[in-house]
C-alpha cells in the first residue's frame, strides 16, 4: 500500500473486486468487465477556497494535491463513499437509512447493540425476562424482534406526505456479515407465527450472494412490484419514523451458525469472558460474547449503515 503519484492532472487507479479477481483466475472466459464504481474517500471538500489571491484555477488546488492511498483490494476497505449519477441535478436533500429502534420489536438492548442469544439455552435463560434487542439465534422466528432499516429523508424541511424522487428511492441492499457468526434470517413478513412462546412457521434463511476471503457474506435483496423480496424489503407507508418523505424499509432476523450454537471455539477464539443478567432467578451469570457489525449499503444511493450485534453465550 502506497499514495498515488498526484503530481500530474489526472489520477486514475483501479483494481479489480474479489469477485473479478475469482473469475480472472478461473482461466474460463468468464471474466468480462461490464460494471466500474468511483469513490472519493480521502477528499476533502471542505477545502475548496473561493476566496484564494490567486485566482480561480487555484480554488481546488488543495484538493488536487490532497494525497490520496493507492486502489484497496481489500472490499471491506474500499469505496467507503462511492459516487452516484443523477439526471435531477436540483436535489437539495440527500436520503439516509436510519434504525428504526424506538418500537419494542426493534428496539436494541440496552448497550445500543442488538445481541444474538447463540443458542437454545442461553434464550431459555432470558426468556423469563427482559428480553429487548434481544434476538435467539438458534431459532430466530421465537420471537418478535428484528432489525428494521429505514430509509428516506430525515428532515423536516421536506413534507412527510409527499413523494421522495424516484432516483433517492432504495429498490436494492446489500448486507454483509460475518458468515462464521451469522445468517440473515427472515423478517416479521414471513413469519406465519411468531409468538415468544408459541410455535412459529417461518421460511428458510436467506442465501449469501457470495463470499469474500475475509469471511464475509453478501445477500442481496431487491424491491419487486409483489413489494419485496421474499417479504424483506417494502415500502415505506404512514409508519415510517423518518421526518420526512419515506422510501423503503428493510426488515430481518439474525440467525446463529452451527459452529456458534454447538460449539465455544469462536467464542474462545474471538470473544470475551463476562457476566451477563440473565431472567429472575438466575440473575447475573458467567457468559461470553463476540462483538460484530453488519453493514447494510443500499445501491441506488450507496448510503451505509453499520449496525452493531453481540453474540451472547451462556457459559
Amino acid at each position: 500500500m502506497g499514495f498515488n503519484d498526484n503530481s500530474g492532472d489526472i489520477i486514475l487507479d483501479a483494481v479489480l473486486t474479489d469477485m473479478g479477481r475469482r473469475r480472472l483466475a478461473k482461466g474460463d472466459g468468464s471474466f468480462n468487465i461490464k460494471f466500474f464504481a468511483l469513490g472519493d474517500d480521502e477528499i476533502n471538500y471542505g477545502l475548496y477556497n473561493p476566496n484564494h489571491a490567486s485566482g480561480s484555477a487555484f480554488y481546488d488546488l488543495d484538493i488536487l494535491q490532497t494525497p490520496t492511498l493507492e486502489a484497496f483490494t481489500n472490499s471491506n476497505a474500499s469505496l467507503r463513499s462511492r459516487l452516484v449519477s443523477l439526471t435531477n441535478m436540483n436535489q437539495l436533500y440527500w436520503p439516509e437509512m436510519t434504525l428504526r429502534g424506538n418500537l419494542g420489536s426493534t428496539a436494541p438492548y440496552t448497550t445500543g447493540a442488538f445481541v444474538l442469544a447463540a443458542d437454545q439455552t442461553t434464550w431459555e435463560n432470558l426468556d423469563g425476562g427482559d428480553t429487548t434487542g434481544i434476538i435467539p439465534g438458534y431459532k430466530p422466528a421465537k420471537s418478535l424482534n428484528h432489525i428494521r432499516v429505514e430509509q428516506g429523508l430525515n428532515t423536516n424541511e421536506v413534507a412527510k406526505d409527499s413523494t421522495l424522487d424516484i432516483e433517492l428511492v432504495e429498490t436494492q441492499y446489500a448486507v454483509r456479515c460475518d458468515n462464521r457468526l451469522l445468517r440473515i434470517a427472515p423478517g416479521p413478513d414471513m413469519t406465519q407465527t411468531s409468538t415468544r412462546s408459541g410455535a412459529s412457521t417461518s421460511f428458510p434463511n436467506a442465501k449469501a450472494s457470495f463470499s469474500d476471503s475475509n469471511n464475509i457474506d453478501t445477500y442481496f435483496f431487491t424491491l419487486n412490484s409483489a413489494g419485496g423480496t421474499n417479504g424483506y424489503i417494502s415500502n415505506l407507508g404512514a409508519d415510517s419514523g423518518l421526518l420526512g418523505p419515506g422510501g423503503t424499509k428493510l426488515m430481518f432476523r439474525l440467525a446463529s451458525t452451527l459452529d456458534i450454537q454447538t460449539s465455544t471455539y469462536l467464542f474462545d477464539t474471538l470473544g470475551k469472558s463476562t457476566t451477563f443478567t440473565f431472567e429472575p432467578g438466575i440473575g447475573s451469570a458467567a457468559a461470553q460474547t463476540i462483538s460484530t457489525v453488519i453493514t447494510i449499503e443500499g445501491l441506488t444511493t450507496r448510503s451505509r449503515l453499520d449496525i452493531d450485534v453481540t453474540l451472547l453465550k451462556k457459559s
